[in-house]
Protein backbone atom coordinates (compact mmCIF):
# COMPACT_ATOMS: atom_id res chain seq x y z
CA UNK A 1 0.00 0.00 0.00
CA UNK A 2 1.38 3.53 -0.83
CA UNK A 3 0.65 6.80 0.60
CA UNK A 4 2.29 9.88 -0.75
CA UNK A 5 1.77 13.20 -0.74
CA UNK A 6 3.38 16.87 -0.30
CA UNK A 7 3.22 20.23 2.26
CA UNK A 8 4.81 23.65 2.46
CA UNK A 9 6.38 24.09 5.28
CA UNK A 10 7.59 27.90 6.65
CA UNK A 11 11.12 27.49 6.39
CA UNK A 12 14.23 27.08 4.01
CA UNK A 13 15.37 23.41 3.44
CA UNK A 14 18.26 23.10 5.52
CA UNK A 15 16.33 24.26 7.90
CA UNK A 16 13.37 21.42 7.72
CA UNK A 17 16.23 19.00 7.45
CA UNK A 18 18.16 20.32 10.74
CA UNK A 19 13.85 19.80 12.10
CA UNK A 20 13.89 16.44 11.32
CA UNK A 21 17.01 15.38 11.84
CA UNK A 22 16.33 16.69 15.49
CA UNK A 23 14.40 13.86 17.33
CA UNK A 24 14.04 16.45 20.13
CA UNK A 25 11.82 18.31 17.91
CA UNK A 26 10.64 16.09 15.29
CA UNK A 27 9.25 14.40 18.19
CA UNK A 28 7.33 16.65 19.28
CA UNK A 29 4.78 16.61 16.13
CA UNK A 30 4.50 12.56 16.30
CA UNK A 31 0.82 11.72 17.20
CA UNK A 32 0.22 9.55 19.92
CA UNK A 33 3.83 9.30 20.87
CA UNK A 34 4.26 8.31 24.40
CA UNK A 35 8.27 7.40 24.66
CA UNK A 36 11.33 7.53 22.82
CA UNK A 37 14.79 6.32 22.87
CA UNK A 38 18.16 6.43 20.88
CA UNK A 39 19.75 2.92 19.75
CA UNK A 40 22.31 4.35 17.57
CA UNK A 41 22.39 8.31 17.49
CA UNK A 42 21.19 10.23 14.60
CA UNK A 43 20.41 6.84 12.35
CA UNK A 44 18.49 3.88 14.56
CA UNK A 45 15.35 4.92 17.54
CA UNK A 46 13.02 2.91 19.45
CA UNK A 47 9.05 5.15 19.50
CA UNK A 48 6.38 3.94 21.17
CA UNK A 49 3.04 4.70 19.59
CA UNK A 50 -0.42 5.14 21.35
CA UNK A 51 -2.26 4.06 18.20
CA UNK A 52 -5.72 5.97 18.00
CA UNK A 53 -7.93 3.10 16.55
CA UNK A 54 -6.42 0.82 19.80
CA UNK A 55 -8.19 0.07 23.35
CA UNK A 56 -7.03 2.46 25.71
CA UNK A 57 -5.72 -0.62 27.74
CA UNK A 58 -3.69 -1.72 25.00
CA UNK A 59 -0.14 -1.06 25.70
CA UNK A 60 1.82 1.53 23.72
CA UNK A 61 2.93 -0.35 20.39
CA UNK A 62 6.53 -0.07 19.87
CA UNK A 63 8.27 0.82 16.94
CA UNK A 64 11.92 0.79 15.00
CA UNK A 65 12.90 3.55 13.04
CA UNK A 66 16.28 3.29 11.47
CA UNK A 67 17.66 6.07 9.27
CA UNK A 68 18.71 4.88 5.63
CA UNK A 69 20.24 6.64 3.23
CA UNK A 70 20.58 10.34 3.35
CA UNK A 71 21.28 13.55 1.57
CA UNK A 72 21.58 16.22 4.23
CA UNK A 73 18.93 19.18 3.54
CA UNK A 74 17.25 17.47 0.13
CA UNK A 75 16.21 13.48 0.73
CA UNK A 76 15.91 11.29 3.71
CA UNK A 77 14.89 7.62 3.51
CA UNK A 78 13.47 5.79 6.73
CA UNK A 79 12.63 2.23 7.50
CA UNK A 80 9.95 1.70 10.09
CA UNK A 81 9.31 -1.64 11.24
CA UNK A 82 6.71 -3.45 14.43
CA UNK A 83 3.98 -5.92 14.76
CA UNK A 84 0.50 -5.96 15.70
CA UNK A 85 0.40 -9.39 17.50
CA UNK A 86 2.68 -11.97 15.37
CA UNK A 87 1.82 -9.84 11.61
CA UNK A 88 5.41 -8.14 10.99
CA UNK A 89 4.51 -4.23 9.16
CA UNK A 90 7.16 -2.41 7.56
CA UNK A 91 6.52 1.21 6.53
CA UNK A 92 9.79 2.44 4.29
CA UNK A 93 9.37 6.02 3.65
CA UNK A 94 11.07 8.41 1.00
CA UNK A 95 11.44 12.49 2.20
CA UNK A 96 12.31 14.67 -0.61
CA UNK A 97 12.65 18.57 -0.05
CA UNK A 98 12.42 20.97 -2.37
CA UNK A 99 13.20 25.46 -2.05
CA UNK A 100 10.15 27.14 -3.00
CA UNK A 101 11.30 30.56 -1.68
CA UNK A 102 14.17 32.12 -0.05
CA UNK A 103 11.79 30.75 4.05
CA UNK A 104 9.70 27.66 2.42
CA UNK A 105 9.76 24.31 1.62
CA UNK A 106 8.14 22.07 -0.05
CA UNK A 107 8.05 18.58 1.26
CA UNK A 108 7.42 15.52 -1.09
CA UNK A 109 6.55 12.08 1.01
CA UNK A 110 5.98 8.82 -0.74
CA UNK A 111 5.59 5.69 2.16
CA UNK A 112 4.91 2.06 1.22
CA UNK A 113 3.78 0.23 4.20
CA UNK A 114 3.72 -3.50 3.75
CA UNK A 115 1.95 -6.41 5.42
CA UNK A 116 0.63 -9.71 4.66
CA UNK A 117 -2.83 -8.63 7.19
CA UNK A 118 -5.70 -7.53 5.05
CA UNK A 119 -7.29 -6.21 8.50
CA UNK A 120 -4.40 -4.37 9.29
CA UNK A 121 -4.06 -2.60 5.91
CA UNK A 122 -7.63 -1.35 5.80
CA UNK A 123 -6.89 0.19 9.47
CA UNK A 124 -3.91 1.79 8.27
CA UNK A 125 -5.19 2.91 4.50
CA UNK A 126 -8.57 4.81 7.11
CA UNK A 127 -6.39 6.05 9.79
CA UNK A 128 -2.68 6.70 8.39
CA UNK A 129 -3.58 9.83 6.42
CA UNK A 130 -5.04 11.70 9.45
CA UNK A 131 -1.97 10.81 11.50
CA UNK A 132 0.25 12.19 8.94
CA UNK A 133 -1.81 15.09 8.38
CA UNK A 134 -1.27 15.99 12.17
CA UNK A 135 2.54 15.01 11.92
CA UNK A 136 2.87 17.61 9.49
CA UNK A 137 0.78 20.31 10.64
CA UNK A 138 2.35 20.61 14.22
CA UNK A 139 5.28 20.27 12.28
CA UNK A 140 3.99 23.23 9.99
CA UNK A 141 3.69 25.06 13.56
CA UNK A 142 6.54 24.70 15.28
CA UNK A 143 8.95 25.89 11.91
CA UNK A 144 6.99 29.17 12.21
CA UNK A 145 9.30 32.29 12.45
Amino acid sequence: MKIHGQCELPAPPATVWHFLATPDQASQCVPGLTAWETITPNTHFRLWLRLPFAPTAQPPLPITLMWGEQHPTTSLHLLLTTQFGTDPIQVTTQLTLHPLATSQTQLHFLMVITTDNRFIKQILRHHSPRLIDQFFTAMQQRLQP
